[in-house]
């Protein structure tokens, strides 16, 4: 038999589901008093259990940080589906410049730019093999070699230079 001591510690909830079910079936209803118990213990525990794995869960992912942002590539990110999607006879200009990358390093690139005559350049790069995605701040000096014609420009004059052509 469960004394009232051990009923009291299950909760006033479960006392008081275990006294209406015993005064229900005058006395004799014990066994399913305790049956109802024992779910509503088990389910209780289960809730408990799942609340903790999901606390958990949450506090692993937020402590663990992620380092794919900091690569030493030349880029900040790439978009690896637009890859297939621009074939590489569709730029606007072939370049040629300095580049410094996530890690500090100098490295020359020739690039068949896509895009880039506002924010980031983008274009296929031809030392990577593949889109990649250029920021105007880490360019050396903000210069750039059109090879073409062999001209160096400002990054701002190459801009510049498309302001009248059909190309954005």
């Amino acid at each position: 038999m469960i004394t009232l001591k051990e009923l009291l510690t299950l909760g006033p909830l479960a006392v008081l589901i275990f006294s209406g079910i015993a005064y229900y079936f005058g006395g004799k209803g014990w066994a399913i008093g305790v049956a109802v118990l024992l779910i509503i213990g088990m389910i209780g525990n289960l809730i408990e259990i799942l609340k903790n794995k999901f606390q958990q869960s949450e506090t692993n992912s937020d402590s663990i940080i992620s380092t794919s942002y900091y690569s030493d590539d030349d880029i900040d990110y790439e978009e690896d589906e637009v890859e297939e999607t621009k074939p590489r006879n569709k730029y606007i200009d072939k370049i040629q410049f300095e580049y410094r990358t996530a890690s500090g390093n100098k490295q020359t690139y020739t690039v068949l730019v896509y895009k880039g005559l506002r924010g980031d350049l983008e274009g296929w790069c031809i030392e990577r093999d593949g889109i990649r995605t250029f920021l105007p701040e880490r360019i050396v000096n903000k210069e750039v070699t059109k090879l073409d014609t062999g001209e160096v420009l400002t990054l701002k004059d190459w801009r510049a230079s498309f302001r009248n052509s059909k190309v954005s």
